[in-house]
């Protein structure tokens, strides 16, 4: 879903869509779903916790003072919270 919240990244993006569509959205289909847009370390489990199967980032990574650091914290993050959901 495209994009969760506002993000910086992409022009053209709109405004984000919340936790709450998110969620609907989850709830209704049977394929995976993937957040996008304004995911960082400080919301990332917020995404996986409303139904996101998966998150995409760009800014969150690549934006980084340490680009290594950033994308190693944010795979921990996504790990831990799979383990909590019984995905991992």
């Amino acid at each position: 879903m495209s994009p969760v919240f506002s993000t910086v990244s992409k022009d053209d993006a709109g405004p984000g869509h919340g936790l709450e569509m998110l969620s609907r959205i989850r709830s209704n289909v049977d394929i995976p779903v993937i957040g996008i847009g304004g995911i960082g370390l400080h919301n990332v489990k917020d995404v996986l916790s409303a139904g996101a199967d998966g998150i995409a980032v760009i800014s969150a990574v690549a934006g980084a003072d340490d680009i290594r650091s950033a994308a190693e914290e944010m795979k921990k993050i996504i790990a831990v919270e799979k383990r909590k959901n019984g995905l991992g």
